[in-house]
């Protein structure tokens, strides 16, 4: 996921708008996680979680928001803009999600994980993921190599080229000698990507 850099666009003013954020801000809480990832059997928040997380607060003080999806053949492209009464608006600028399968399903994906990604930015919104805080209590000490498993977005990178070639998702984990990809280390996402690369070139 890339964050476009872009010059920095709003209305001339921003002080109605401004001030109704900063309030709407200190009353939005965290996005619940109650979504269940099968890949990695954790929870995670997605976008309506998002959208309950701060509807009832930007409502409150007048504020809004519109989602611009850009033009992009590698990447799903979504700009949140913030608008308020007054008519004032601010830009937060594009996120870019790059599509891992070019058909409407994996454009789909991608552009939802785009929205959700740039509303919770624009809104300053933390996931409350149950299983992030659970490791976070139990975490090693500092001293100690800590486990980071493969990302959902390299999941869905990894299972889109999957079903390209016709591998099994089943395979890929034996490959890794894990029983699921919450097992699978973030460092095997590149050997895993060239192994099915490979599979790729060799039913070519």
């Amino acid at each position: 996921m890339n964050q476009n850099l872009r010059p920095f666009s709003a209305s001339e003013s921003l002080k109605e708008l401004a001030s109704a954020f900063a309030k709407a801000q200190a009353e939005i809480e965290g996005a619940t996680a109650d979504k269940q990832n099968p890949h990695f059997r954790s929870r995670y928040a997605d976008l309506g979680n998002v959208v309950d997380a701060i509807k009832p607060a930007i409502t409150k003080h007048g504020l809004s928001f519109v989602q611009v999806s850009h033009n992009d053949e590698s990447a799903a492209c979504i700009e949140t803009i913030i608008l308020h009464s007054s008519g004032e608006w601010l830009s937060c600028g594009c996120v870019s999600v790059p599509v891992s399968k070019h058909d409407a399903q994996g454009y789909g994906s991608a552009l939802t994980y785009a929205r959700r990604y740039s509303l919770a930015a624009a809104f300053g919104v933390a996931p409350e993921d149950d299983d992030g805080n659970a490791a976070a209590k139990n975490a090693p000490p500092k001293h100690e190599p800590s486990f980071a498993p493969l990302s959902e977005q390299q999941v869905v990178e990894i299972a889109a080229l999957a079903d390209e070639v016709g591998v099994s998702l089943d395979k890929i984990l034996a490959f890794c000698k894990a029983r699921t990809f919450a097992e699978v280390p973030a460092t095997a996402y590149k050997r895993i990507i060239n192994k099915l690369e490979q599979s790729r070139k060799a039913a070519a």
